[in-house]
């Protein structure tokens, strides 16, 4: 769990009893660091204890308000911690750390099953702190719980060009964007999320999703035909213009579909699962280049330069290796350890990559 403060690092006490030579405010911060400490082991009840000893000290206090109704939702005591986030947001509105605690409070309203009011928090936040991430991250899952997919993906760009190193917003604007069948534009947000979260489970789920989106529109029939599905938006001249511009990846989907039909002709015979994955992502990425200046949009001014930049500098082999860490094959397992010094240099670029900002 993430928390709002930094605590100095000092032992440990063992009981709330503190010297007459504390100050307040140390009082408070050992307090709180103390309750955090619960809290991170799941400890909730104990938690709350240290905060509220902490609020006889200073019931004013924006940190331990803060604190206190993260602990709150953590015990789904939902309307207290709306209380504790609105008393603490107008004794100082424009507190520093206030940001999280607009997340803190329009999750407590979402939880209490109150999206509009939530949705309301976030934008009053979004409106006093418009660089702050989160507040859109929570807002596009606020959207999509309404199924508000459309402005939910819009949020999820906004806190994509503030903060590019956040897994969870690629792995949701993946999700939404194969949801809505726009085949491209998802497998390109997945291999971003697989870029910065290797070993969980959601990196192993959403590995298995890439390739599963990879494989789609291609059926082999009874009789051995090779029958391809194309999205029909993608040839529908009433399509819409942000579609047109922004989704168009024709050609891309086209060759994508050849590619995974020419397994089911070859039927993979003597290939391992993942060659078959190395070789399609070779193969996408290097088309990406060719197509870039057709394209507009988000996905092509966000996600494509990135994609081309890795593979000019010869680093797809190790993404896709990197990238199948999850599975832990004796064939991915064995190349990493051989190419210790590729993979740190992949990461190091992958690290220092600059993304575009709005």
């Amino acid at each position: 769990m993430k928390h709002i403060i930094l605590i100095l690092m000092f032992p440990l006490f063992s009981s709330i009893g503190y010297s007459q030579t504390q100050s307040a405010e140390q009082q408070i911060e050992d307090l709180v660091r103390q309750g955090i400490t619960f809290h991170d082991k799941g400890d909730f009840d104990n938690a709350i204890k240290f905060y509220d000893k902490a609020l006889e000290i200073d019931n004013n206090s924006f940190l331990v308000l803060s604190e206190k109704a993260m602990t709150l939702v953590s015990l789904q005591r939902y309307n207290e911690a709306i209380e504790h986030c609105r008393k603490a947001i107008e004794i100082s509105p424009n507190h520093k750390l206030a940001a999280f605690t607009y997340v803190t409070y329009g999750t407590a309203h979402d939880l209490l099953q109150q999206p509009e009011k939530s949705l309301e928090v976030y934008e009053k936040g979004i409106t006093l702190f418009p660089d702050y991430s989160m507040l859109y991250f929570n807002k596009a899952i606020t959207l999509t719980k309404m199924n508000q997919i459309d402005e939910a993906i819009l949020s999820l760009k906004q806190a994509l060009y503030l903060k590019p190193t956040h897994p969870g917003s690629h792995n949701a604007l993946a999700r939404l964007l194969e949801a809505k069948n726009q085949r491209i534009p998802a497998i390109l947000a997945y291999c971003r999320f697989l870029t910065l979260e290797l070993r969980s489970q959601r990196a192993e789920e959403n590995l298995g999703y890439l390739q599963k989106t990879m494989n789609a529109n291609v059926r082999k029939k009874e009789d051995n035909s090779i029958q391809i599905f194309v999205n029909p938006k993608v040839i529908n001249d009433t399509a819409s213009a942000e579609f047109k511009s922004e989704l168009d990846f024709l050609t891309l989907e086209m060759l994508l579909s050849i590619d995974a039909a020419m397994d089911h002709v070859n039927d993979s015979v003597n290939k391992t699962e993942f060659s078959i994955f190395l070789r399609k992502i070779k193969h996408l990425f290097s088309v990406l280049k060719a197509m870039k200046s057709k394209g507009s949009g988000f996905y092509w001014n966000y996600y494509v330069p990135f994609f081309i930049e890795m593979h000019e500098k010869n680093f797809v082999e190790a993404f896709a290796y990197a990238a199948y860490t999850s599975k832990s094959t004796p064939e991915t397992s064995q190349w990493i350890k051989e190419n210790q010094q590729l993979i740190k240099d992949y990461i190091n670029w992958s690290t220092s990559y600059e993304w575009p900002k709005k």
